[in-house]
């Protein structure tokens, strides 16, 4: 009986054999469209199967004890595997000595063969598959990599990279990138103001060097009492910086300055100054001078009361002989005159100064010096200059005293 047909089946495909000269039944077919090594055993099992003129079939396959070995397609593709680092990324500056490592590996057909992986840190040595640390997680196309570095790697470049091969042997073009570790924070330093500056002026200069390996990245920020102070220009060589305060920002009393850098990693710096503003003038409220009579080259006393929380000092004059005040427990101001006064009639001057550096002049004591005694008596309001800083009409009241009969 003579043939039929003959006919392979190859991946679900059937695929007719035509008799050749040499007495051969031939196959020219194209290969099936993906690699072979995922299928079992890696290969394309191939049916053959002949059938007669009468429909009587005869079937080999792979597994055929005699011809299995024939019938064994392999597949192989030639499209290389990716490797993509997804972190740290190229170029940029990461603020761990201790990054996690990311990638992504893919292979759409025979798929990424784990056992190929290579992955280097600064031309280190090959971590692979199993590593601590290293963690591949199958998705589709092929894996997620992520590697939790263990050991500390340097400040400065650091260059990550990684090759991978296929199942069919087809490498991957190796993947590399460099990035910077910084996990130094810049600094700051702030010439001005000083911490616990008192002052009478609002516009307060803030001035100050701040460093990091990246000058020309860093930002920097100054806040007074919560408000943002505008763009400050940092000089890219030396890290110098220096603005003035917005005044109307700044409020009577205490005031909180605040001066930030961040740099390109996320480090930051901030420091802080507490200011005081005080423009009041210190407010000259009660002066006692004396009120009987002492003898000629006896001392005697004045004494001055001053409402000013941050009083620093009190002058006086009296014909250019100096006052110098020094104050008491009891909240006065007490100054010993001295002696060597001539006769006659005084104005005393008085100029009390406060921490922030306002002054109030006050000039209403009459001082009368005799031989027989040295009298005092508070003077109108006329003898108080009022084009001086800080005068209030509240101080002009004054008092009036005939000193005539002390």
């Amino acid at each position: 009986m003579s043939i039929a047909t003959i006919k392979a089946v190859i991946d679900g495909q059937t695929y007719p054999l035509t008799l050749s000269e040499d007495g051969y039944y031939t196959l020219s077919g194209t290969a099936p469209a993906l690699s072979s090594a995922n299928e079992p055993g890696g290969y394309y099992g191939v049916q053959i199967i002949a059938t007669d003129e009468a429909g009587n079939e005869t079937t080999v396959n792979q597994e055929d004890g005699t011809w299995g070995d024939h019938l064994q397609l392999e597949v192989y593709e030639s499209v290389k595997p990716t490797a993509t680092i997804t972190y740290p990324s190229a170029d940029s500056r990461i603020n761990t000595c201790t990054p996690t490592i990311t990638a992504q590996l893919r292979d759409n057909d025979s798929g990424v063969d784990p056992a190929t992986l290579d992955l280097r840190i600064n031309g280190g040595s090959k971590i692979t598959q199993g590593a601590p640390g290293l963690t591949l997680t199958p998705v589709e196309g092929g894996y997620d990599l992520s590697y939790a570095v263990p050991d500390a790697l340097p400040e400065g470049s650091t260059t990550i990279s990684i090759g991978v091969s296929d199942k069919d042997g087809n490498a991957a073009e190796p993947a590399s990138i460099t990035c910077t570790i910084a996990v130094t924070a810049p600094t700051i330093s702030l010439s001005s103001p000083a911490e616990g500056l008192v002052t009478n002026q609002a516009a307060v200069q803030i001035t100050g060097i701040t460093s990091d390996d990246q000058l020309t990245s860093v930002t920097l920020t100054v806040t007074v009492n919560g408000h943002d102070q505008g763009p400050v220009t940092v000089d890219g060589q030396t890290g110098a910086f220096s603005l003035t305060a917005n005044p109307s920002h700044m409020q009577e009393g205490a005031n909180v300055i605040k001066v930030k850098v961040v740099d390109a990693t996320g480090l930051e710096a901030e420091i802080t100054r507490n200011v005081t503003l005080d423009t009041i003038p210190p407010r000259i409220v009660e002066v006692i001078g004396v009120t009987d009579r002492v003898h000629v080259g006896a001392p005697f006393v004045i004494r001055v009361k001053v409402e000013d929380y941050m009083i620093t000092r009190i002058e006086g004059m009296a014909d250019n002989h100096a006052l110098v005040f020094a104050r008491s427990e009891d909240g006065y101001w007490t100054a010993q005159v001295p002696p060597d006064l001539e006769d006659g009639t005084y104005y005393v001057t008085l100029t009390a100064w406060d921490m922030a550096g306002n002054s109030t002049y006050y000039a209403t004591v009459l001082m009368t010096v005799d031989v027989t005694g040295i009298r005092f008596a508070w003077q109108d309001g006329d003898y108080l200059l009022d084009w001086m800083p800080g005068y209030n009409a509240a101080w002009d009241a004054g008092y009036c005293a005939d000193w005539e009969g002390c």
